[in-house]
């Protein structure tokens, strides 16, 4: 697995750059069976850590409104 250093995201197309690696760390686990709940390892800190990253680009960026449930 590629690890990236980013520490935050300024702009869109790193964002969208994070988001696609995110889905790609998630489909690489998921053929390895490393995506169980209880798992401690390399792919689940890397989605955690650029999950994290994309979810404070869009608070601060993109003014996007959770959803009323």
């Amino acid at each position: 697995m590629e690890t990236w250093n980013i520490s935050h995201i300024t702009t869109k197309a790193q964002y969208d750059e994070v988001r696609k690696r995110v889905n790609e760390l998630i489909s690489e686990a998921t053929k390895k069976g490393l995506l169980d709940p209880q798992a401690d390892n390399e792919y689940i800190l890397g989605i955690s850590r650029l999950a994290k990253l994309s979810a404070e680009y869009e608070d601060n960026y993109l003014n996007i409104l959770p959803l009323k449930v």
